[in-house]
C-alpha cells in the first residue's frame, strides 16, 4: 500500500541492503491505530533516492500486542509503537533493532519532568523486507533506578554495532532522570556480547543432536563458534537422505571442548569439505553440556566467514569477513 511521505517524523534512518543492492530509507510515520510506525523506500542510489520518496513509499512496520508494554499500571494499557528501527547486514541475514516506545505520552513527560520508555529489541530479515522478531525479550533495556544513566529513552545507534574481536559492541543512547529538560540528560552506553551470542542450541549432561536442513556452501573448512569447556561436540556430514558420508561420520570426528568463537572441526586423516562444495548436505551436531551458537563453512583454515561484519571492526579490510582470526589479534 502507497503512503504519502511528505510528512516525516525524527529518528527516520537510512541504511544499505548488500543483498539487494539497495538503499533503504526507513520512514518514521504515524498511522492511525498504531501511531509510530515505518515506512518503506528503496532505491540503488543513496542520493537520487531522497528527490523520489514522496508518494512512492509503501506501510512497511509497527510494533504489535507481543511487544513489551510499560510495567507502571499508570501506563501499563499504553500500546507500544515502534519508535526507531536500524538495521545493518551481519553475515547471511539482516539485523534489525526495534526500538519500542511504551509511553508516557510527550505532554506527560514534560509535566512530570520524566523520560518516555524505548526500549531496544531484536530481530532478523532474510529479504530486508520481512522482519522476525520470534523472541520479545527486551535487548537493550532501561534501568528505572534513579541515577542511573539508561533510566529512560534507550535507543539504537545507526550501524546497529560493531564486530571487534571475539565480541559484539552496541553502542546505545539513554536518558537520565532529572530536573532538567524533560528529553535531556543524554548520554551514550556501550553494550557487549559474544559474536553471534544472540541464540544458542543448548545441551545437557545426556548428548542432544541437531541436524541442519540440506544446505549448499562453498569452502573447505567447517568451523563453529561453540562453549562447551566442560563438554563435548562432535559433527558428522550427512547426504541430502541423511546417510553418512564416508570419512566425515561421528566416529571419524574429533571431539571438540573448547570455548570458542571461531573453532575449526576436524575429521581424522585431514578430509575437508571441498569435494561437497555446492551440493546439498547435511550437518548432525552431537552436542553435551554446552551452548552452540553458529557454524559455517570457510574456503580456508583462517577461518573466515566471508559474510557482512555490521558496522564494522578493527582488522577488518571491507565489508565482509575475509580475514578471520585475523581479527582478533
Amino acid at each position: 500500500m502507497a503512503v504519502s511521505a511528505t510528512k516525516i517524523g525524527d529518528r527516520t534512518t537510512v541504511h544499505y541492503n548488500p543483498f539487494r543492492k539497495k538503499w533503504v530509507f526507513g520512514l518514521r510515520i504515524s498511522q492511525s491505530g498504531v501511531g509510530r510506525s515505518r515506512a518503506y523506500f528503496e532505491h540503488s542510489d543513496a542520493i537520487t533516492g531522497t528527490k523520489q520518496i514522496a508518494g512512492g513509499a509503501v506501510l512497511w512496520l509497527c510494533a504489535d500486542r507481543l511487544d513489551p508494554h510499560h510495567p507502571d499500571p499508570k501506563y501499563s494499557n499504553i500500546e507500544p509503537q515502534l519508535y526507531n528501527h536500524d538495521a545493518v547486514a551481519y553475515e547471511s541475514l539482516m539485523l534489525g533493532l526495534f526500538s519500542v516506545w511504551q509511553g508516557p505520552p510527550n505532554s506527560e513527560c514534560a509535566r512530570l519532568k520524566v523520560q518516555k520508555r524505548n526500549e531496544v529489541l531484536v530481530g532478523f530479515s532474510r529479504d530486508g523486507f520481512h522482519w522476525h522478531r520470534p523472541d520479545r525479550t527486551r535487548f537493550l533495556t532501561v534501568n528505572p533506578t534513579k541515577g542511573a544513566w539508561n533510566w529512560g529513552n534507550v535507543q539504537s545507534a545507526g550501524g546497529c554495532c560493531l564486530v571487534v574481536r571475539d565480541k559484539l559492541y552496541f553502542y546505545v543512547s539513554g536518558r537520565m532522570l532529572g530536573d532538567r529538560f524533560w528529553d535531556g540528560n543524554c548520554y551514550t552506553g556501550l553494550a557487549i556480547m559474544r559474536r553471534d551470542g544472540f541464540v544458542s542450541m543448548d545441551a545437557g549432561h545426556e548428548f542432544g543432536t541437531l541436524t541442519t536442513r540440506p544446505v549448499k556452501f562453498k569452502g573447505k573448512y567447517l568451523f563453529v563458534n561453540i562453549n562447551n569447556p566442560d563438554g563435548e561436540l562432535r559433527v558428522e556430514v550427512l547426504t541430502r537422505d541423511e546417510k553418512p558420508i564416508k570419512g566425515l561420520s561421528l566416529k571419524d570426528c574429533n571431539p571438540i571442548s573448547t570455548d570458542s568463537t571461531i573453532q575449526q572441526v576436524i575429521w581424522k586423516g585431514g578430509k575437508d569439505l571441498s569435494f561437497l562444495a555446492g551440493k546439498p548436505a547435511r550437518f548432525k551436531f552431537h552436542l553435551r553440556n554446552g551452548k552452540l551458537y553458529s557454524f559455517w563453512v570457510s574456503p580456508d583454515k583462517s577461518g573466515a566467514s566471508y559474510g557482512y561484519v555490521a558496522a564494522g571492526g578493527p582488522g577488518f579490510t571491507g565489508p565482509r569477513d575475509t580475514v578471520g582470526r585475523a581479527a582478533y589479534k
